[in-house]
């Protein structure tokens, strides 16, 4: 069993790690997918910023497009219309 020292040290290394731009880059680049699936999901993202649609529109997984934001900093909207749209509908 760790002892508090150990846990409490990993856990500052990590929150450090996460901090750091390239370490994300790093396990972004470790996950099996394409770069060009890659490229394709964060420009559907930049069009509409809906995981689902654009999860459903390349083909993976929501959870693939979700992390795919997240690493590439891309704020996602939540489900629902755009304001656009429910501006034209009234």
């Amino acid at each position: 069993m760790p002892t508090p020292g150990y846990r409490a040290a990993s856990r500052a290394r990590m929150k450090r790690l996460r901090a750091d731009p390239a370490f994300a880059a790093r396990r972004l680049a470790a996950c099996s997918l394409p770069a060009e699936t890659r490229a394709a999901i964060i420009a559907a993202l930049r069009d509409d910023p809906n995981a689902s649609r654009a999860a459903r529109k390349i083909g993976v997984a929501h959870s693939t497009v979700c992390k795919l934001a997240r690493a590439a900093g891309i704020r996602l909207r939540r489900g629902g219309p755009s304001r656009a749209a429910r501006a034209q509908r009234a």
